[in-house]
């Protein structure tokens, strides 16, 4: 997969998940408006219970993508048939579990009538999410991206639904809108694969996903840890609203990471073709610090055009959630190095680094867990809990991208230079969006089109000045890379 058929899938992809992600932030901000801080911090709750329950399946199904890529870029694709059928009915079994567990909590006493009700419509939900883990990683493992981009806008058309249901039957009509969802997608995305799986019960087939998956797992599972800490915490330390006003500032700052996850999805594929044919330094330095490049150029555009414009948009659509605002400026700054984290995560997932990575989130788990208590304790409220999640977010990128230049014989010199290359559009970004933020404010309720007229052409001529400073550090960037190809081969062997 070259830079251009990258480009394509990432614009392809990228349009179509800006779309659904626009259409989500709509939905959210309908939902947020119709069911109150107190019911929406209550479905951000069962969201962590569908987070950790949809990692029952043991990583089964991101073997499985991987596998695929692999035997893709090693021109072996005769065994694709026999991996679906062993994936499919492993995730049956899966999915049996999985609703035992949500069914327990709608009839468990023990919880509120709104955590009973949502994980009611959760059956459902979670056993839909768990069969498309079977589509995507079919897609993404075969380089299908444009499959997934469509499955992306079926969901952007059914938030459309969804908004329309939540207006009219609140909860209920929410809830039916998100089950609608899921099932179309499924529905749509296994249709279009064309392959119906056979039942097979191939025990040795499953156990090599199984090794190769755990791991992997893992790797999701203290993934999900990490992100959703201040969430915990909040969960133990403030009532349920409080989570609805920080859901709400997260849903906003998210967008980043959306980004990222687009750009993630398509490099960990060719990492993982380059892995089952080839790679050689040049190609390696390429990936590694054009997405680096990526990030440093556009993210933090995104950055602040969050910062700037999302709290009039909660002024004006969400004025009883003002909670939300620096939740979301925090997390959105943030979420530029956390998106730089995970696309350099997805080199150690694709070398089969899965140990040290998951080394490297427990250490970001700890400092995470630390800084929030303190934030806690020192009376930070939510907007603590989002700095010291933002901080955190920095550190676990230091971490990571410092294993993986050392793992590769980076320099010190090149590590210091494309921190600075990410940190210093970073910073250039935060301190222009608290000098636009002024220009663009809601008074009285309206919003003055001269002012955000000024934002948009001061950004439009400051921002060119992030982006040479960027060029002129990769062009002074060194690596050496003169051992990689070595050190690949002993990790394949």
């Amino acid at each position: 997969m070259n830079w251009a058929d990258k480009f394509r899938n990432i614009t392809q992809l990228g349009g179509a998940t800006l779309l659904a992600t626009a259409m989500t932030m709509l939905e959210g901000v309908i939902a947020a408006r119709v069911l109150g801080p107190a019911v929406l911090g209550a479905w951000f709750t069962f969201q962590i219970v569908l987070r950790y329950g949809g990692r029952l399946h043991f990583g089964v199904p991101n073997a499985f993508r991987r596998q695929l890529s692999v035997d893709r870029g090693a021109k072996n694709e005769s065994q694709i048939g026999e991996l679906a059928d062993v994936v499919a009915t492993f995730l049956v079994v899966v999915i049996i579990v999985q609703v035992a567990i949500v069914g327990g909590m709608a009839i468990w006493p023990g919880f509120s009538s709104e955590i009973r009700v949502i994980a009611l419509f959760g059956i459902v939900i979670i056993a839909s999410q768990t069969a498309k883990s079977f589509v995507h990683p079919f897609n993404n493992g075969l380089g299908n991206f444009e499959e997934n981009a469509l499955l992306k806008l079926v969901g952007a058309a059914s938030s459309v639904v969804t908004i329309g249901l939540t207006i009219q039957f609140s909860l209920v009509g929410f809830l039916f809108g998100r089950v609608l969802r899921e099932v179309a997608q499924f529905g749509i995305g296994f249709y279009r694969i064309g392959y119906i799986p056979s039942f097979s019960l191939d025990t040795g087939r499953l156990r090599r996903l199984l090794r190769i998956g755990f791991l992997i797992m893992l790797v999701s599972f203290s993934s999900q840890v990490f992100k959703t800490v201040d969430r915990l915490m909040i969960i133990w330390y403030f009532p349920s609203k409080s989570l609805g006003f920080y859901g709400t500032g997260d849903t906003f700052a998210t967008l980043l990471l959306t980004v990222s996850s687009v750009v993630t999805n398509v490099l960990y594929t060719s990492f993982s073709e380059k892995y089952g044919a080839d790679l050689s330094s040049e190609q390696f330095k390429s990936e590694l610090l054009g997405t680096v490049k990526v990030i440093s150029y556009f993210f933090p555009i995104v950055f602040v055009n969050i910062y700037v414009f999302v709290p009039l948009v909660i002024q004006i659509v969400l004025p009883e959630y003002p909670a939300s605002v620096p939740v979301a400026r925090a997390l959105a700054f943030g979420y530029i190095f956390f998106a730089g984290a995970t696309v350099v995560g997805s080199v150690l997932n694709s070398f089969k680094k899965q140990r040290l990575y998951i080394l490297v989130i427990a250490i970001g788990i700890t400092v995470n867990a630390a800084l929030n208590y303190a934030a806690i304790q020192l009376g930070g409220e939510l907007i603590g809990i989002g700095i010291a999640t933002a901080g955190t977010y920095f550190v676990f990128f230091l971490l990571l991208f410092g294993v993986v230049i050392a793992f590769f014989d980076g320099s010190v010199r090149l590590f210091g230079r494309v921190t600075v290359q990410l940190l210093v559009p970073a910073l250039f970004a935060l301190g222009y969006a608290l000098l636009v933020s002024d220009y663009v404010a809601v008074r009285d309720s309206a919003i003055s089109l001269d002012t955000v007229w000024t934002a948009v052409v001061l950004f439009a001529a400051v921002m060119p000045l992030s982006v040479s400073f960027g060029v002129l550090t990769l062009r002074e960037a060194d690596i050496n890379l003169s051992q990689v190809h070595g050190k690949v081969t002993q990790w394949a062997s």
